[in-house]
């Protein structure tokens, strides 16, 4: 697979890492068209053929709001999932050059985070991992990417919603339109929802009402 000059996986040949994450763009060998690589852990907890057919559903997606999974490579202990070359930025890197956004910035971005999240609903797909990270913006056009296929389900605090966080529940689509208003919340206020758990009185709002099941 690899020697100090190059990177091979597959048909596949790495170009470069981004900031030291297991991020790369890369380059298709035959066709010449970059790819964005995203390298997972391949441990024992992978069930091969129990995320076959999400897989191959996500990869037969394709909208305007969503970054296109082209191909998964196997490659020692590591998985790669290789998506249609996207040249954006992430949606936290935006907010933060831009310092405010307008109300019709938010709405329009708002728009296509939906539209690109019911496009994973139609094909019965969960995202899993809904950050400011894993949406790319261009020219006012957004796309989601970096799904949480290969993992269990998003754990950070700052968008997981309450009963992942505190109950440990089965992840839902409840659970994604939590993480949804988590990044609504971040463009708004410019700070993530999840320090709302640092503070003591939401922390006993929160654990009180999932032991006895009441409505927040």
């Amino acid at each position: 697979m690899k020697n100090k000059e190059e990177v091979i996986i597959g048909k596949y040949q790495v170009v470069k890492q981004v900031r030291n994450k297991p991020i790369f763009i890369g380059e298709d060998r035959i066709s010449g068209n970059k790819v964005i690589m995203r390298q997972y852990p391949l441990d024992s907890n992978f069930d091969k053929a129990h995320i076959q057919n999400e897989l191959l559903a996500l990869k037969k997606i394709r909208h305007e709001n969503v970054v296109s999974l082209l191909d998964v490579m196997e490659e020692g202990f590591k998985v790669y999932m290789i998506y249609e070359y996207y040249e954006g930025i992430s949606l936290e890197n935006y907010k933060n050059q831009k310092k405010r956004l307008k109300e019709y910035e938010i709405k329009s971005i708002m728009k296509q985070i939906v539209m690109g999240y019911k496009e994973l609903i139609k094909s019965e797909l969960l995202h899993k991992n809904i950050t400011v990270q894993s949406i790319l913006v261009r020219n006012g056009m957004i796309k989601i990417w970096d799904t949480g296929i290969l993992k269990d389900w998003v754990k950070n605090e700052m968008y997981a919603a309450a009963e992942i966080v505190f109950g440990g529940e089965v992840f839902s689509v409840a659970s994604d339109v939590w993480s949804i208003g988590a990044v609504m919340y971040f463009m708004i206020n410019g700070t993530y929802f999840g320090n709302c758990w640092q503070s003591p009185s939401t922390l006993f709002l929160l654990q009180y009402s999932l032991v006895l099941q009441l409505p927040l």
